[in-house]
């Protein structure tokens, strides 16, 4: 996915651009759980190294901390995202 994504961005002209969507890959900081999600280790440094390449900023929430909820409350993350490049944020 994050080479699709790369692809479309070196296609376009403006520099402003967003990415919105349900992520399901976390950093740890954005899960609550009993479980850890170091073994998605190699799939997080992507998503990492995506954001880091882009220069994109996460928007932070307002409100709930977490945007996904395991109905019995042991488990929690922040999948949903809004990812903006900085000409996005002086546009």
């Amino acid at each position: 996915m994050w080479g699709e994504i790369n692809g479309f961005r070196s296609n376009q002209l403006s520099k402003a651009w967003c990415v919105i969507g349900d992520f399901n890959l976390v950093r740890q900081e954005e899960r609550k759980s009993m479980i850890s999600v170091t073994g998605y280790s190699r799939e997080i440094k992507g998503f990492k190294k995506f954001i880091e390449k882009f220069e994109l900023v996460d928007i932070p929430l307002v409100g709930r901390k977490f945007t996904w909820y395991k109905p019995n409350g042991l488990v929690k993350s922040r999948i949903d995202k809004v990812l903006v490049s900085k000409e996005w944020l002086e546009a």
